[in-house]
């Protein structure tokens, strides 16, 4: 019996060192360095693709390294007009306004706006004002469309609301008087409510009218999910206003036939659902039949900047209290905070220090086709290919900089 079950273990061993080694032998096989490759995108990808998503953990330095190298070479090879966007329409409005102005003093006041979240460092204004640099070179220039509820702040829809009103001669001292404060003031709400009710009788011109109440019930929809998560789940109820937004705006600004590239947050690019959330990508795949080519970067031995409220409390006892921010390595691909994940140790093993790789995982003969690798509570229903294509792996970024002083 002894000796079975030391024949079974050595055979189990060599099965398992065989798969480690076909895995690793791809990643050799298909590894690209992110700072050597003029094009990065594949040509079935820009052929065959309705919308590339970049999914990114925020808060790391190197995210805007990736994302302003592959949106150039997609404009380049593209000439497309939309960043689909994780920020509400108004806001994505206000900035398509700077960007195209070349206005970088309003462009620091709109960052200014997200304090406490990642949008608030200095490689986002830097990013800005290389997209300000891309659009001189086309006539086609780049917007950005976004579709997300205002989870940064409402401020930005409640002035886009006031601009139609006064367009028409209506003043509204209330609405103006709301400014961010939404999220306990049941009062603010029910009148948002009762504005929404109120525009299905109004005489505003057609796109204004369609702005006006998308805004409104944006307003609410943000509302609901704050209300609602300890029940339904944040993100589920997010994402589904998200993809419902989508749907809106497709409509609106004739988007359907559009190729457009986003940077989001990585669960948002996921293209089945997870702890049962369907993610906005998976919305877009499967409810619209999208074409949907996700880039899913990983990060190891690097630090990310931190909101200090989204750090667990003891972690808060050796950390200043007086600190907004905090570098930490909370959010590494291989760390116990993020989950675990199938062969995530080759991958980081096959990807040298200080560098970026790119990593196809759809070639022929990928394990990753036929294996859930990589994905944390993974179904065994689905492979890695079905949630992303794309492993981009980053080893030691830098966190990013707040923009301004790092104190509460």
């Amino acid at each position: 019996m002894k000796q079975l079950i030391l024949f079974l273990s050595i055979y189990l061993l060599t099965i398992n060192c065989k798969a480690q080694d076909s895995i690793v032998d791809y990643l050799n096989l298909v590894k690209q360095e992110f700072s050597l490759q003029e094009q990065l995108i594949p040509d079935s990808v820009v052929e065959k693709y309705n919308i590339v998503f970049i999914g990114e953990t925020h808060g790391f330095n190197d995210n805007y390294k990736v994302a302003y190298k592959l949106i150039k070479e997609y404009k380049s090879r593209t000439d497309f007009t939309y960043l689909l966007a994780e920020m509400d329409w108004a806001t994505s409005q206000k900035l398509n306004s700077y960007l195209l102005n070349e206005d970088t003093t309003s462009l620091k006041g709109l960052i200014d706006k997200t304090k406490s979240s990642p949008a608030w460092c200095k490689e986002k204004y830097d990013f800005y004002k290389k997209l300000i640099n891309l659009n001189r070179q086309s006539e086609n220039k780049i917007l950005y469309v976004g579709v997300d509820i205002p989870a940064g702040g409402i401020s930005n829809t409640v002035c886009r609301l006031i601009e139609i009103k006064e367009k028409y001669g209506e003043a509204d001292a209330k609405l103006d008087s709301i400014g961010n404060n939404i999220n306990s003031n049941q009062e603010n709400i029910r009148y948002i409510k009762k504005l929404y009710e109120e525009s299905k009788n109004k005489s505003y011109g057609s796109e204004d009218l369609f702005e006006y109440r998308y805004h409104l019930e944006n307003i609410l929809n943000y509302s609901s999910a704050i209300h609602t998560a300890s029940d339904i789940g944040w993100d589920k109820v997010r994402d589904s206003c998200i993809f419902d937004n989508y749907k809106k705006l497709e409509s609106q600004l004739h988007l359907k036939n559009q190729k457009m590239i986003g940077v989001w947050g990585y669960s948002h690019t996921l293209q089945e659902p997870t702890d049962g959330v369907r993610w906005f990508a998976a919305n877009l795949k499967d409810a619209l039949k999208k074409k949907v080519y996700t880039y899913r970067i990983f990060y190891f031995d690097s630090k990310c900047m931190i909101s200090e409220k989204w750090i667990p409390g003891l972690l808060k006892i050796t950390k200043s209290k007086k600190k907004l921010y905090y570098n930490l390595n909370l959010q590494n691909d291989d760390n116990w905070v993020t989950g675990t994940k199938e062969k995530v140790k080759e991958l980081r093993n096959v990807t040298p220090k200080n560098s970026i790789f790119v990593y196809d995982l759809t070639h022929n003969n990928s394990p990753f086709k036929s294996n859930p690798f990589l994905i944390v509570n993974r179904d065994l229903d689905w492979n890695t290919t079905d949630f992303f294509q794309t492993a981009i792996v980053v080893r030691n970024s830098k966190p990013t900089e707040p923009f301004g002083i790092n104190k509460k």
